[in-house]
């Protein structure tokens, strides 16, 4: 009886991780890739670009997928964010769902293009 209770914790030590730590490490990871986004796209000289949020995820084949919202003045700006976070590592995929709203939109909201 003493040596199955002394064997336990030890047997514990070497499990692989369950499927839920599985999970929160590749959360985190997918975490540090969003703020690694956003600093990128806050850092870019756009202030509108301030407007754009992102998301990332995993997709079935096991790639990272960031989808970016938000709206913007311009088509061209909208095309920046793009490229912006194409280059920002960790991002296999881009799911561009940034809505380009017209001039009248632009001023109720606050965005101004630079």
């Amino acid at each position: 009886m003493l040596g199955t209770i002394l064997a336990e914790p030890h047997a514990k030590q070497h499990r692989s991780p369950t499927q839920p730590q599985a999970d929160r490490r590749a959360g985190s990871y997918l975490a540090k890739i969003e703020q690694a986004v956003i600093h990128r796209l806050w850092h870019s000289g756009r202030s509108t670009l301030h407007a754009v949020k992102c998301s990332c995820s995993r997709t079935e084949g096991g790639r990272t997928l960031a989808t970016l919202t938000g709206q913007l003045p311009s088509f061209y700006l909208k095309q920046v964010a793009q490229e912006i976070v194409r280059y920002v590592d960790g991002v296999e995929r881009i799911d561009n769902k940034i809505e380009v709203i017209d001039a009248n939109q632009v001023e109720s909201t606050g965005l101004r293009s630079r």
